[in-house]
């Protein structure tokens, strides 16, 4: 059986490369991607019946193609029924609350050479991700880089990050929040105090 990843492949496009294909799911009647059995989310590659002991990156559910129904105990969820799994997916966004701690929470990205091609843009595609990324897992999106918030304001502003670490720390904003402010100055005296603040 073939294995499949659930995230694109990310490249630059940089000119006179074949720009990536959309996302599978875009396109009209092209299935690529099938529903979750558990949460519903778009995640499986491959139909659930064919999809083995594949976990879904949303709910954690693995799926079990040799249980008969969805009331079934599946083995390879510790005895939990599919019907189990959904009403934990609707009560903690997870199938059971002790895998919460394997979620994740916040994935943050640097911009120059993470984000940003050599051309200094953000891909579409990349950019799509990140969306798509945030929406589908319920992940916070952060920036974390050592430009300037002003300098970095372009890139900010395209992405929407939910958490902004700029000035290499010295300013952190979530949301439209400030919780953190020790001014470029001080970064600069504290690295060359050593580090001591």
């Amino acid at each position: 059986m073939e294995k499949y990843p659930y995230l694109p492949t990310a490249r630059d496009n940089l000119p006179g490369e074949a720009p990536d294909p959309p996302f599978p799911q875009i396109l009209e009647g092209y299935e690529y991607r099938h529903p979750c059995p558990c949460c519903g989310e778009i995640t499986y590659p491959v139909p659930p019946e064919d999809a083995i002991a594949y976990i879904c990156p949303v709910c954690f559910w693995e799926n079990d193609v040799f249980t008969k129904s969805d009331d079934e105990p599946s083995d390879e969820n510790g005895g939990m029924s599919l019907n189990e799994a959904r009403i934990g997916y609707i009560k903690h966004g997870i199938v059971r609350p002790d895998l919460l701690r394997f979620k994740f929470k916040l994935l943050l990205f640097d911009l120059d050479d993470t984000l940003l091609r050599s051309d200094k843009t953000i891909s579409p595609r990349n950019l799509e991700a990140l969306h798509r990324i945030r929406w589908a897992n319920a992940v916070k999106i952060g920036v974390s880089t050592s430009r300037s918030e002003k300098n970095a304001e372009v890139f900010i502003n395209r992405i929407h990050p939910d958490v902004r670490i700029t000035s290499a720390g010295a300013h952190v904003r979530v949301g439209e929040r400030t919780i953190f402010s020790g001014g470029e100055n001080d970064l600069l005296i504290a690295l060359y105090n050593g580090g001591n603040r």
